[in-house]
């Protein structure tokens, strides 16, 4: 609701806003206004139709694919893995993440310096693993996604390693093929809770490529974060490496033009909402059996391009809400807080009858290393890198002249995104970044920084008021916080030290 008001609003009407830093600011603000505009032109977006997805399909299978070559005279197959590593790093580049999704962490053993993380990403069309049985919802299934790749991919299929004819009885069979490898995926695919409580570990790409080898990992690497990789250097992995054994062994028995179906398949799902309506409600019937609500009602569209912008321009609209609706007094306020509640644990601790002396002592020293990055990271105040972060985000408008809208701006604003949490490689790791949207309304403990992260979004009325009682901030923000520091000593916090 804050940022929607803000963004309907002329900046020289927004007084609380930090105008100075050479007019950047105001740049940041016209920019995420004009996207937001053009993403509220739905009439605009429905006229283009799916014609933006198909295009950005067509340039991408004509350049990806085919991701295999023959191998004569046998007739075998063996994967390219330059076009392979150039198909996965094109679409980790817009945020799409077949398989498996790759970011950067801490290093599980020197939280100090950032590594190469390896997530086996929940990124399956049905969510629900036991509708991958159910004969009726996958008859729903198989339909919504022939459909969809129809939609998307009229006119690009000659260019794919099978052509296929456009008559929708095709389109069926090669979508009941694609997902039946998706069943198969998510039968080894562990779900998101259980990668939330997966422990980290470290490999080495030598290891990645014994277990998988089907997957050219140092290409891979080394084409993402643009710098020298070798077979020792290290990588984290959540959840260890029994997903990519069962993604070899799926590997080893897919036919080409079903993974190639499979990557597409993953695109058009994230891409669809950026479409025109037909594309776009195409995918409601997977809704319905997901949430057993028929139909699924639409949020309203000022909410969906809040969400969008939060999720792709993030750090533009952090700074927007900063400004507008949190004070550097309230992130002061929060860390006394937080001071009152490690006095209050460190006074306790020794009446614990269940912790002995030497366990005692850990703990204390854990907590006397704990520290919250509360609010909001310090690099937000800095307009001149936010404004250099989003440069190649071209306002709808200042772009016509060129042919690009909204859809064009989401995929300049997904590679900006996508490339700044890439780039954290080349720096050391900083515990005052938050690891969420600084609208976010959830708070989050990084065991392997010892530090609790309260982004701004949470801390707002009713959970946190400057001002009121102190009582009331302690019982409603201040059991968060404290919920999370006991996690800290739990089964799996207790793993780490003071340090990480």
């Amino acid at each position: 609701r804050i940022i929607r008001t803000l963004l309907e609003t002329d900046f020289s009407a927004l007084g609380g806003l930090d105008a100075d830093q050479g007019g950047v600011q105001q740049q940041l603000y016209d920019k995420l206004k004009s996207v937001y505009s053009s993403c509220m032109d739905e009439a605009a977006i429905d006229k283009r139709g799916a014609e933006p997805v198909t295009s950005f399909l067509s340039e991408f299978v004509s350049s990806a694919f085919p991701v295999v070559y023959p191998i004569f005279p046998s007739g075998a197959y063996k994967f390219d893995a330059a076009r392979f590593s150039g198909t996965l790093s094109t679409l980790f580049g817009f945020q799409i993440f077949p398989l498996f999704a790759v970011s950067v962490q801490p290093d599980p053993l020197d939280p100090g310096f950032p590594s190469p993380t390896l997530v086996p990403l929940d990124n399956l069309g049905l969510t629900d693993r036991a509708l991958y049985e159910d004969e009726d919802a996958l008859s729903v299934y198989h339909g919504v996604v022939a459909r969809a790749l129809f939609l998307a991919l009229d006119g690009v299929a000659e260019n794919l390693s099978v052509k296929r004819a456009k008559k929708p009885e095709d389109w069926r069979q090669w979508a009941e093929r694609i997902v039946d490898f998706e069943a198969r995926l998510a039968a080894i695919t562990p779900s998101f809770s259980e990668v939330l409580t997966s422990d980290r570990s470290t490999t080495t790409i030598y290891e990645l490529a014994q277990t998988a080898p089907k997957i050219p990992w140092l290409s891979i690497f080394h084409t993402l974060f643009q710098r020298s990789v070798t077979e020792v250097s290290p990588v984290t992995l959540v959840g260890g490496l029994e997903y990519y054994q069962g993604l070899a062994e799926l590997l080893d028995s897919v036919e080409l033009d079903v993974l190639e179906g499979y990557f597409l398949l993953t695109a058009v799902r994230k891409l669809a909402p950026l479409a025109g309506a037909e594309l776009r409600s195409t995918f409601g019937p997977v809704r319905e059996l997901l949430t057993g609500v028929s139909p699924v009602a639409e949020p309203p569209r000022s909410e969906t391009c809040v969400g969008f912008l939060q999720a792709n321009l993030g750090l533009a609209v952090g700074k927007l809400f900063v400004d507008a609706a949190f004070s550097p007094k309230t992130k002061r306020s929060i860390e006394k807080v937080f001071e009152g509640l490690r006095e209050t644990f460190l006074e306790a601790l020794p009446t614990v009858d269940w912790m002995n002396a030497p366990t005692c002592a850990v703990a204390e020293a854990k907590l006397q290393g704990a520290s919250i990055a509360a609010g909001y990271p310090a690099a937000l105040f800095n307009a001149t890198d936010l404004g250099a972060l989003y440069a190649g985000v071209s306002p709808p408008e200042a772009a016509a002249s060129v042919g690009t809208g909204f859809f064009e701006v989401a995929l300049q604003a997904r590679r900006a995104e996508a490339a700044a949490g890439l780039s954290r490689i080349n720096e050391m790791v900083d515990a005052a970044h938050l690891p969420l949207p600084v609208m976010s309304t959830f708070a989050r403990y990084l065991p392997a920084l010892n530090t609790l992260f309260m982004p701004a979004g949470l801390l707002q009325p009713t959970c946190f008021t400057r001002g009121q009682p102190s009582y009331l901030n302690y019982g409603a923000c201040g059991t968060v916080a404290a919920y999370h520091i006991v996690s800290g000593l739990d089964n799996r916090g207790r793993r780490h030290d003071a340090d990480g």
